[in-house]
């Protein structure tokens, strides 16, 4: 049997705007990157990393409850399952939010 390996390019999002809101949450806007199934958000602060899955390609906009409050970076990179495997575009460029409690 041969094995048969394939590849998918997917264009990266670039994020619009990040923003802090009342109640430790973060608001994330961003421009679509084509032919992904959805996107994954990073929201890294220190060594703590937190990641949320949005499944809707056609979402540009997430609200999302951090547990602390402080300085984090944001990222994000679109997916696509195919075949059983799931593939990822790199990660965005980092933009900072500060969120307060």
């Amino acid at each position: 049997s041969i094995n048969s390996v394939s590849s998918i390019y997917l264009s990266v999002p670039t994020l619009k705007n990040v923003s802090g809101k009342a109640g430790m949450k973060a608001v994330v806007k961003w421009k679509k990157a084509g032919k992904g199934d959805g996107y994954e958000l990073r929201f890294r602060r220190g060594k703590t990393i937190k990641k949320v899955k949005v499944k809707n390609a056609g979402t540009v906009q997430q609200t999302v409850k951090l547990q602390q409050a402080g300085t984090y970076e944001v990222s994000i990179r679109s997916y696509k399952k195919s075949g059983g495997n799931t593939w990822y575009s790199v990660w965005s460029t980092a933009k900072k939010v500060t969120v307060k409690k």
